[in-house]
């Protein structure tokens, strides 16, 4: 499973922010790409969910989830930044609570980034 697509709409979504400022998440075309990048996630955090092979979500999915994902929500501004990206990550550390090691994972860097920017956007 790739998330091409949430970062292809992510780049729209950035553009646009920076195109026109914080306004632009009032927009009707960024408030639709938002929609989209919503309905992405969700699905993601379905397919997570539903996994029974739970190490090829953690060696192939997890990876680039930490890098797409929570860096571009750390990248966006507060009212760009989506509640269903803390959904999925909560239901990534459920599902893997085994297999998740931060201090021995190799995106604990990119984790220790997204966490202080959740912390800062509260």
């Amino acid at each position: 499973m790739k998330v091409g697509s949430d970062v292809l709409v992510s780049c729209l979504i950035e553009f646009m922010l920076s195109v026109s400022g914080p306004i632009a998440t009032k927009m009707p075309k960024v408030r639709g790409l938002r929609t989209i990048k919503k309905e992405i996630l969700k699905l993601v955090n379905t397919y997570v969910e539903k996994a029974d092979d739970l190490e090829m979500v953690h060696n192939s999915l997890v990876p680039q989830l930490l890098e797409a994902v929570l860096l571009d929500y750390k990248r966006n501004v507060p009212d760009a930044r989506e509640a269903e990206v803390l959904n999925l990550m909560t239901t990534i550390i459920n599902k893997l609570h085994v297999r998740w090691t931060p201090k021995t994972s190799r995106f604990s860097f990119t984790v220790r980034l997204a966490f202080r920017a959740l912390g800062a956007s509260r």
